[in-house]
C-alpha cells in the first residue's frame, strides 16, 4: 500500500522528508500514491492519516511530530500576521499565514486602460499543494484571474496570481468588500482568509 509505505517512511527518514519537502509531488509518484490517499496524506492530519493506516501502525503516526529544527520559516512572511505561536509546530497540516497587498485604490486601478486595471495577490501559507486561489466580492462575483502560480516548498508555500475586476465589470468601486478563498486538496468547502480585503477609494 502506497500510503502506508510513504507515511512509515517520512516518519523514519529525514532526507526523505527534506525531499518531500522540496517535491511531494515526485515523492509521491515514486510511492505510487493513488489520488484518494494523496488527499488524505496532503492534509498533513495526524488523525486523518492514522485512519488508512494499518492497525499496528495507527498509534505511532498520531503521536508523530515533525522535529522542531526542520522545516523552519525563510522569513517572517511565513508566520501569522498578528503573532502568536509559530504555526509550523507542531502540525504542518495546511494554512495561511497572510497576504499582501490588504488593500488598493480604485482610482489608482481605474485610471488605467480597461484590460490593464489588475493587481498581483501574493499568498503566503504552509503545506499547499493542490490548491486553487481566488478572490470573491461579497455578492459572490469572482474576479478574473491570470498568471496563477504556486511556488516556494511544500511547507513555506507561496500563491501568486494576477486580478481584474469581477463578473462582466470593466472597473473596481471603492468600499467593496471581497474574500480571499483557497480551495486546497480539492476539498470544499474552501477556506476564507480573514479579515477579507477591501477596495480602497
Amino acid at each position: 500500500m502506497g500510503l502506508a509505505r510513504i507515511v512509515r517512511d517520512l516518519m523514519r527518514d529525514r532526507h526523505l522528508r527534506k525531499r518531500f519537502n522540496e517535491n511531494p509531488n515526485e515523492i509521491m509518484g515514486e510511492y505510487g500514491v493513488s489520488d484518494a490517499d494523496r488527499a488524505v496524506l496532503l492534509t498533513m492530519d495526524n488523525n486523518q492519516i492514522a485512519a488508512k493506516m494499518p492497525t499496528h501502525m495507527q498509534v505511532e503516526v498520531q503521536k508523530f511530530k515533525i522535529p522542531d529544527d526542520e522545516f523552519r520559516a525563510v522569513s517572517e512572511d511565513f508566520f501569522v500576521e498578528d503573532g502568536g505561536a509559530d504555526p509550523q509546530y507542531p502540525s504542518p497540516a495546511p494554512g495561511v499565514f497572510r497576504f499582501r497587498p490588504q488593500t488598493r485604490s480604485a482610482v489608482v486601478l481605474n485610471a488605467k486602460p480597461v484590460g490593464q486595471r489588475v493587481f498581483e495577490l501574493v499568498v503566503f501559507g504552509q503545506s499547499l499543494l493542490d490548491v486553487d486561489l481566488n478572490l470573491v466580492r461579497a455578492d459572490g462575483a469572482v474576479c478574473s484571474r491570470s498568471n496563477y502560480s504556486v511556488f516556494g516548498t511544500f511547507r513555506c508555500s507561496v500563491l501568486r496570481a494576477v486580478f481584474g475586476p469581477p463578473g462582466a465589470d470593466v472597473a473596481w468601486k471603492g468600499g467593496d468588500q471581497y474574500a480571499v478563498t483557497i480551495l486546497n486538496n480539492n476539498t470544499p468547502p474552501p477556506w476564507t482568509v480573514k479579515p477579507g480585503f477591501v477596495m480602497g477609494t
